[in-house]
């Protein structure tokens, strides 16, 4: 697969385990990406599901799984195998750290 632009992204990096309900087999330990800033379509993309999602001060369980079922749809990256999302996995850490 040909590789596209570099860009760069900042958000929140985790584990897919850690942000659906059931994942597929062999994806719990795949690092993902959450997407708050970066490019225009991030920014537009954030803006539309805080619109739709976000209901003010607090909201219940059922608004809360829908905000989180947007991000998953529309803000989820996978990156690509590298050291920084293999080498603590594969070591059992459990977590992605970056390098010192």
């Amino acid at each position: 697969m040909p590789a596209g632009p570099e860009v760069t992204l900042k958000g929140v990096l985790m584990l897919e385990e850690a942000c659906v309900k059931k994942p597929e087999k062999g994806a719990d330990k795949q690092p993902v990406l959450f997407a708050l800033e970066g490019t225009p379509e991030v920014a537009a993309a954030l803006d539309e599901i805080l619109k739709e999602n976000w209901p003010g001060d607090s909201m219940d369980a059922k608004q809360a799984i829908g905000l989180n079922e947007a991000f998953v749809k529309r803000l989820k990256y996978y990156l690509a195998p590298c050291e920084l999302t293999t080498k603590n996995v594969k070591a059992g850490n459990g977590a992605i750290r970056p390098r010192p």
